[in-house]
This record gives C-alpha cells, structure tokens and sequence, in this order.
C-alpha cells in the first residue's frame, strides 16, 4: 500500500495522511476530509462508501491467521482448501505447522 500511495503522491502531487487506522479513515472520509486507498478486503459493505476499483501493478498479501491448536473440521477444511488452490512452491512456504 505504501508503494501505490507513494507512486500516487510522487505522480499526481497530491497531499496525504496516514491514519492510525482504517476505523479512522473511515471517519475521515465521512467527514470529507479525503478519501482512502485501500485493499478490496476492508470494504464494508455498507453502502455509506463508493468503493472504486483501482487497478495497479503491486499486490498486497494475504494471510490466514488461526490458533496454533486450531482442530474444529470447518476451519481445518477451509484452510485446506486455501491451500490447495496455492501451487506447490507457495503451499511449502506457507504450510501452517500441525
């Protein structure tokens, strides 16, 4: 996110500020203090936010986060699944320790 926004900052010359928080970004674009760029993962869905796609080069990851212990058969399935829609050098990289 910081490689989009600085390329955005760098070629449009715009001003900027960082949130300590995307709850505070939030408020500050319902304020209409600015607006925000942000992965597609935060959006609300409420309806109170335009959200428009916003194609770029860079990626953000991802991760799945479960407790070390974690045995209940639908999170077990599920991360599973997630898995093997990875390729084989991802899933090794990545494998969550049993």
């Amino acid at each position: 996110m910081r490689a989009v926004q600085r390329r955005l900052v760098e070629t449009l010359g715009i001003d900027h500020f960082n949130s300590n928080d995307h709850d505070t970004t939030l408020v500050n674009v319902a304020a209409g203090r600015g607006v925000c760029l942000a992965p597609d993962f935060l959006d609300d869905h409420t309806g109170a936010f335009a959200w428009t796609p916003f194609d770029c080069p860079e990626t953000v990851d991802i991760v799945l986060c479960t407790r070390r212990e974690e045995r209940r058969p639908a999170v077990v399935e599920l991360v599973e699944m997630l898995l093997a829609g990875q390729s084989a050098s991802d899933r090794s990289a990545s494998s969550p320790a049993r």
